[in-house]
């Protein structure tokens, strides 16, 4: 996959209810999809199978981007219970994660945003002195 996906690929899996987003090199993944993975993963299933079952198979994304997602994923809920309301209607799908982890989340991002408030004032002040 190294050429990254084309039009008719991006297309395809856009259309995907798993997916996002995708560009030429990236695709973004729902955040249910994620939760479901990894339980199902916990589960006993084999992330090959996982992602075909929604349309990601190996033949479409590459055996590494299905590797890569799972280990970044396995990571990121560590060994948190990740409880799932998913339905497996493609076009009503929702996802609930217990709440330490979207309050550890939810942490995370206002950091960010702090970080990213200091970072501006630093630019003006840097614009006003020149």
């Amino acid at each position: 996959m190294t050429e990254g996906f084309s039009e008719d690929m991006q297309i395809y899996l856009r259309s995907l209810p798993a997916v996002v987003d995708c560009t030429a090199d990236r695709i973004s993944y729902a955040s249910w999809f994620r939760v479901e993975a990894v339980n199902r993963y916990r589960n006993g299933e084999g992330p090959t199978k996982i992602f075909r079952s929604r349309g990601l198979g190996p033949e479409t994304i590459g055996h590494k981007r299905i590797e890569r997602c799972m280990d970044r994923w396995k990571k990121l809920y560590g060994g948190k219970t990740i409880v799932s309301s998913a339905t497996d209607s493609d076009t009503n799908i929702t996802n609930q994660m217990d709440t330490t982890t979207l309050e550890l989340q939810l942490d995370a991002m206002e950091a960010e945003i702090a970080n990213m408030r200091a970072t501006i004032c630093e630019i003006k002040k840097r614009k006003l002195t020149q």
